[in-house]
């Protein structure tokens, strides 16, 4: 067996078992990088994993047979000169010789949003993972649900299936369409959920959320809509609304784009007309005008604040990004900003707006982002 192999043999095996560190990670990743895709090509922890773990299937025929393997990949056979000189950084990364600055690894800031997937829970606890598929979606309960794309439609079905509830729950950190049965929309926003009937019967509509939703609701005078999210139930009268219900923001926001609703919470309730939020605090709520603009501006893929403090900020992208957050300095959370970012776009992106104010900065490890106040 030769030394370039056991090397990197031996450290493919080590990021298999996440023993790896950062400085034998960096030169395994510019190994991979040289002999396995295009530099533009970039891979998720879990594709690397696996492309990795294809490598090291290929070295060990390679070692057994001692020749080319059939089974490696184009490029990887014409790049031996090239891993025999890696396989020297290598060894001397591996005895600390070489300081790790001296070899590239991939930018930690380079996350791209979320994209865990879609999930739609049905009776019986049975879960389907959504992807891009076109078509009828085949369901064990019976429901008749339409999928296309970022879309899922449910049709109205016998008034027997309104016992049948169902929940999806969106784990992208871009939006997802669902179209209820009575041909309400609701745009669920990243780490977002709602529960409700496959049909509807009786005088009433129900669904619950949690996160952040968006509602175009199909008018029905003689069934009224409502949206139970913790203690505050949102009633429709035919309109167009967002709720932020997101468990570590400071306070839920029902946010009236079209129409008329009315917000209770205990004993509490309000009227809204266009362009109005309420604000719960407690069991009281209070009412302000906003800028529909700022509350909707993520349907269109942005993230748009006006004197919002940063770790309000912050919070939505560690939803988009799927990050942790590490406050360093404890009043970096206060600072406030104004402006527009395009949420769609790498996290590097949205760091560097924020350290162009010469106000903060970031440390990305991982997925873990570290904030500091600039002296």
């Amino acid at each position: 067996m030769e030394v370039q192999d056991i090397i990197i043999k031996t450290l493919l095996e080590k990021y298999k078992t996440g023993t790896i560190t950062d400085g034998e990670k960096a030169v395994l990743d510019k190994w991979y990088l040289h002999v396995a895709v295009d530099n533009s090509e970039e891979l998720s922890d879990e594709e690397r994993l696996r492309t990795f773990a294809s490598v090291l299937i290929g070295l060990e025929e390679v070692i057994a047979e001692k020749k080319p393997s059939r089974h490696l990949w184009p490029r990887v056979a014409a790049a031996a000169s090239i891993l025999l000189v890696l396989s020297v950084a290598v060894y001397f990364t591996l005895h600390r010789v070489v300081a790790p600055m001296q070899v590239a690894a991939a930018p930690p800031e380079g996350l791209a949003p979320m994209n865990k997937g879609v999930v739609l829970k049905i009776a019986g606890g049975k879960q389907f993972i959504l992807g891009h598929a076109q078509g009828v979606l085949n369901t064990t309960d019976g429901t008749k649900v339409k999928q296309s794309g970022e879309a899922l439609k449910y049709v109205q079905a016998s008034v027997d299936e309104a016992l049948v509830t169902h929940t999806l729950t969106n784990n992208n950190g871009n939006k997802y369409t669902l179209t209820l049965a009575d041909g309400t929309e609701a745009y669920l926003d990243a780490a977002s959920s709602i529960t409700y009937p496959v049909a509807f019967k009786g005088n009433q509509r129900k669904v619950s959320i949690t996160g952040q939703v968006y509602f175009k609701v199909k008018h029905n005078a003689a069934m009224p809509f409502y949206v139970i999210v913790n203690d505050e139930i949102i009633e429709d009268i035919g309109t167009e609304f967002n709720i932020n219900a997101y468990e570590n923001e400071t306070a839920l926001k029902t946010t009236l784009i079209k129409g008329v609703v009315s917000v209770k919470r205990d004993k509490a309730s309000i009227l809204l007309k266009p362009g109005e939020q309420t604000i719960s605090f407690g069991t009281g709520l209070i009412k302000k005008t906003v800028d529909l603009e700022e509350a909707t501006g993520w349907l269109q893929g942005k993230l748009i604040f006006d004197g919002e403090t940063l770790e309000t900020i912050m919070n939505h992208v560690a939803r988009i990004y799927d990050v942790d957050l590490v406050w360093v300095d404890e009043e970096a959370r206060k600072l406030k900003f104004g402006g527009s970012i395009n949420r769609t776009k790498k996290l590097s992106a949205v760091l560097n707006f924020f350290r162009e104010t010469g106000k903060v900065d970031f440390i990305v490890e991982g997925k873990t982002v570290k904030i500091f106040k600039k002296k």
